[in-house]
């Protein structure tokens, strides 16, 4: 082999060291599981769930992590599979309908559209971790009349959780627990509904 060819070789072996270096790591992506909570079944209701409002730090592929006081980080290249705030509609209406299975549950603004007796409004106020990396679930609640769209109620609803760990998995785990419990409130309120109705 002459000298030529092997100085080709090496500056080609160099290159393909280069480029691997450079190479970025393969991006992850995560979506919130369904958790199933108690079933009430004696509750028949039309629902619908609409849009959910989240809070524009929020409002990003980005999955947040602990961070420094007063900072917001997110995972490196771990992401949501779908916007967060459609994520959690689906996943709202997928957990209402375990918990009312005699209950008919959509999610406003989709290919269904069909009447409800009661509308859920949801304005998420927080979902992320602070410092420690406790996760904080912070969420108004209205339940609105299908049919002229008064309130009929409005809650704070509010929770913490600790991830298992500092990583991705962990803190998607604990947030799908968070939202499992919220839907839990949830399915209460429209019983209560269903029974004031009943009255």
């Amino acid at each position: 082999m002459n000298m030529h060819r092997r100085a080709l070789l090496r500056t080609a072996a160099a290159a393909v060291i280069t480029l691997a270096g450079c190479a970025s790591a393969p991006t992850s992506y995560y979506r919130l599981a369904v958790v199933p909570g108690p079933v009430n079944a004696g509750v028949a209701l039309r629902i619908a769930v609409r849009s959910i409002n989240i809070p524009g730090y929020l409002d990003q592929n980005g999955i947040a992590k602990a961070g420094a006081s007063y900072e917001f980080s997110t995972f490196p290249n771990d992401i949501w599979a779908e916007p967060l705030d459609s994520m959690l509609q689906d996943i709202a209406v997928q957990e209402l309908s375990q918990r009312l299975p005699s209950s008919t549950v959509l999610a406003s603004g989709g290919s269904i559209a069909s009447a409800s007796d009661l509308l859920i409004e949801l304005n998420i106020l927080r979902f992320d971790p602070d410092s420690s990396g406790q996760l904080t679930l912070n969420v108004q609640i209205a339940l609105k009349s299908g049919h002229d769209y008064h309130i009929l109620t409005v809650q704070t609803f509010t929770a913490t959780a600790t991830p298992g760990g500092p990583d991705v998995t962990s803190t998607v785990a604990a947030m799908s627990t968070l939202w499992g419990k919220f839907a839990d409130q949830v399915a209460v309120l429209c019983a209560q509904q269903w029974a004031a109705q009943a009255q």
